[in-house]
């Protein structure tokens, strides 16, 4: 039993009330009590387990005598004939761990005869033959012949790419059967592995790698500055997009949505963050937005600004470079040599937008900032946790003090300079808002349907795309731009193309 008792907290800033005492009966935000746990185990849901069964299956197993009523039940593996079970089992783990119908199986089959020669017993012999097999690179890499991968090959690349694990006995058994090349069995095969838990393993390392969410962690906001950061919105953030890019796929809609939604996946914490009324509950559920919104897209997402930020400070030049790479699939060129960083000016003598302004008079400079300021510019409405501001928060300044409480935490900073989200695309199309620059950024919907095909193919079969790669990569987009360049139709071509079924 857990009990809860009234707690007080002793703030020694001056501009906090000293000794205030909040009470868990009063408190109205999140949480939870533990009254008490009662764990029952193990639980063994089969026996033999799969493991046991796919190792000794077919082999006697001879219970050992026990000593006391109370001591668990013992087993013996025994065999009659050593070296032909000894095969058999080798061969059975064989074609799972090497992901093909006929696996060469022989060097440790000698390896098990050569422990059993020196006096080792049948179940340690076979165990350590077993430990060698499973330090094969045919087991630890997914090597690939060069040329049209065979089914067994098809069936590994297609599950590591949507379950990130080793294919499973339908798609085994479909390889053997020799079916898996059929567009009609690949495009049922997307729908069942997609279907299955595993997916959600794809979700989270596809994003992590294309949205570079693996870098939630690389910095810590600054908690003066933004209080509203905290262990579950930290939770909150990556979870947020990726069950909004899963939904995308699952439902085949648009990849526009990646730019602008009129639907987003929230809980309380999130929608509290964007000011998105009438959503309790600290569960994920999509939810409807109001039509004048800043939010929905991926763009908007709040892991995004805050990959995209060092925790204090935020950057255009980072993120419209990243805006460029991860959505538009546009790599510019590094800096020449001897060129400096972008950096603001701390003493607040120039905007970096008055710094930028001047390095893009530099004809070295001005290529490739060009594309990539304005779309860092229209960024810079959120902040470092992604926030929706008109103006930065600075830690000193004449602007107004704001001294908030958020979630029990005591914030303190001063309302900086307005935010200037203007800005024009490298076509000379202007905007004057976040909202503006989105509008216009959803009509490239081709370019982004392009750029998903690229991260996707290069994700699945683990090499970049190339200049040979370009016409496949642009029949795709041809195709599923006939019906709204949606990403689950995206996912159909591409295990149709030349590209994943060969190496």
């Amino acid at each position: 039993m857990l009990k809860l008792e009234p707690y007080g907290i002793n703030y020694k800033k001056p501009h906090m009330k000293p000794k205030e005492k909040f009470s868990i009966k009063t408190y109205k935000g999140p949480g939870f009590a533990l009254k008490h746990v009662k764990i029952t185990g193990p639980i063994r849901r089969e026996f033999p387990s799969k493991g046991h069964k796919l190792i000794f299956d077919g082999i006697a197993r001879q219970a050992i005598p026990s000593k006391s009523k109370k001591s668990p039940q013992k087993f013996k593996i025994t065999s009659t004939s050593p070296e032909a079970d000894a095969a058999k089992v080798l061969n059975r783990i064989g074609q799972k761990a090497f992901r093909t119908n006929d696996p060469d199986v022989k060097p440790y089959v000698d390896l098990f005869k050569s422990e059993m020669a020196q006096g080792e017993a049948f179940e340690p012999a076979l165990i350590t033959s077993i430990s060698a097999l499973l330090c094969s690179p045919d087991f630890l890499y997914l090597r690939e012949t060069p040329g049209k991968l065979n089914d067994f090959a098809l069936a590994a690349r297609l599950s590591y790419f949507l379950n990130r694990t080793t294919p499973d006995d339908k798609l085994l058994d479909l390889a053997r059967q020799g079916k898996l090349k059929s567009s009609t069995v690949l495009n049922s095969e997307l729908k069942r592995l997609m279907k299955k838990p595993q997916f959600n393993r794809f979700i989270n390392d596809f994003t992590d790698a294309w949205l570079n969410l693996r870098d939630m962690d690389f910095t810590e906001p600054d908690k003066t500055l933004y209080p509203e950061y905290a262990a579950f919105l930290r939770y909150s953030m990556p979870k947020e997009t990726q069950l909004f890019f899963k939904e995308l796929i699952t439902s085949n809609l648009s990849v526009s949505n990646i730019v602008k939604s009129d639907f987003a996946i929230l809980n309380n914490r999130l929608a509290e963050l964007y000011e998105i009324p009438n959503v309790s509950g600290t569960h994920f559920r999509k939810v409807k937005l109001p039509a004048d919104t800043v939010r929905g897209g991926i763009i908007t997402h709040a892991s995004v600004h805050k990959v995209s930020a060092n925790g204090t400070n935020t950057s255009p030049v980072v993120r419209g470079i990243w805006m460029l790479e991860r959505i538009l699939g546009i790599h510019p060129p590094p800096p020449p040599p001897g060129v400096p960083g972008v950096e603001p000016d701390i003493r607040g003598a120039k905007t970096l937008r008055e710094i930028l302004d001047k390095h893009r008079s530099s004809p070295n400079c001005n290529s490739c900032h060009t594309k990539i300021d304005p779309l860092g510019f229209a960024m810079e409405s959120f902040s470092p946790i992604g926030v929706y501001r008109e103006n930065f928060r600075t830690k000193k300044g004449k602007g107004q003090r704001i001294t908030p409480r958020v979630h029990g935490s005591w914030a303190s900073y001063y309302v900086g300079p307005k935010v200037d989200a203007t800005g024009a695309f490298s076509d000379g199309r202007e905007f004057n808002s976040f909202n503006e620059f989105r509008n216009h950024l959803v009509q490239d919907k081709k370019l982004v349907a392009k750029t998903m095909a690229k991260k996707l193919l290069t994700f699945a079969t683990g090499r970049k795309m190339g200049f040979s790669d370009r016409d496949e990569i642009e029949r795709i987009v041809k195709v599923v731009s006939k019906n709204d360049y949606r990403l689950g139709d995206i996912f159909a071509e591409i295990l149709k193309s030349k590209i994943f079924l060969n190496k």
